[in-house]
């Protein structure tokens, strides 16, 4: 078995300190059929985009004050 790496090791970077926007709030980059990944902590709760995911493969937050590790 042959592995091929298109990539170097950390070549994709983890999003460290993701930003949120409002759900009530009309952002034409966000679509109403937006796929995420949802977390709900404590009454904390975050969405995370799949298309951002898609592009960073890691998210590290802070949700409920419990340390977590997004990814897709």
């Amino acid at each position: 078995l042959r592995i091929i790496t298109v990539l170097p090791k950390d070549a994709i970077p983890a999003i460290l300190r993701p930003h949120f926007i409002s759900a009530e709030k009309d952002y034409p980059e966000m679509r109403g059929t937006e796929l995420v990944i949802g977390v709900s902590i404590d009454g904390d709760s975050r969405a995370y985009s799949i298309n951002q995911l898609s592009r960073h493969e890691i998210v590290n937050d802070v949700v409920g004050g419990v340390p977590v590790a997004v990814t897709w």
